[in-house]
């Protein structure tokens, strides 16, 4: 899944640009500017965007360190069958 990629990319970009070990962990959100601001409006080269939308179609919940750990359902959205993280 392509978005699944991207939002995992982009937490990546924001803790290697910030020079973070650890960042606050996410039970599964679609909203990309919290609790980590991978998105907010409008990026400059201090502080960039790392994705280019706003919302996600479904829902990321991710670790301490960056790794998304599940896929959920976003907005009357199901996750597509087989869809399923890296590694699990």
């Amino acid at each position: 899944m392509n978005e699944y990629r991207q939002v995992q990319a982009a937490l990546d970009a924001y803790m290697a640009y910030n020079n973070l070990a650890s960042i606050p962990a996410s039970s599964g959100t679609i909203d990309i500017a919290a609790p980590v601001p991978l998105h907010h409006g409008v990026g400059t080269i201090v502080d960039p965007n790392y994705v280019r939308d706003p919302l996600t179609r479904w829902a990321y919940a991710w670790n301490e360190t960056g790794i998304i750990t599940a896929i959920r359902p976003g907005p009357a959205r199901a996750v597509p069958a087989g869809c399923v993280v890296s590694g699990s």
